[in-house]
């Protein structure tokens, strides 16, 4: 068995585990098309995917002038959610949380891709 194969069963059985911790989450991949001249706008297609995860609040310290802390919102979800549906997650998606929308600022995937480490804005 290959070492992603590996991390994506193990990351599974972790999110098995947690039973009703995690919350459902609706993502939503995003696709830009052409420009459509008929319409006089920028075809864009969304791709729903109905899946589990979990949302985490962390302390960040900036180094800016100041040295300031940021709470950062986070939510992780398994890999093999998005390698079933075929697409690869990107900036430009987003997720409806227990009915607030989030914007997706940065994207951690784990070694195999077999986690990915969302950071998130609530818009």
């Amino acid at each position: 068995m290959s070492l992603k194969a590996i991390l994506s069963n193990a990351v599974d059985k972790a999110m098995a585990a947690l039973d009703d911790v995690p919350l459902t989450i609706s993502y939503y991949s995003v696709v830009t098309g052409g420009y459509s001249v008929a319409t006089d706008s920028i075809n864009v297609t969304e791709t729903l995917i109905s899946c589990q995860g979990i949302k985490y609040k962390s302390k960040v310290e900036t180094q800016d002038w100041k040295k300031t802390e940021l709470d950062e919102t986070k939510i992780l979800i398994a890999g093999s959610v998005f390698s079933a549906a075929g697409i690869s997650p990107k900036e430009d998606d987003y997720m409806l949380v227990e009915g607030v929308k989030y914007e997706i600022k940065n994207i951690r995937p784990a070694p195999t891709n077999a986690l990915y480490v969302f950071v998130v804005r609530a818009v």
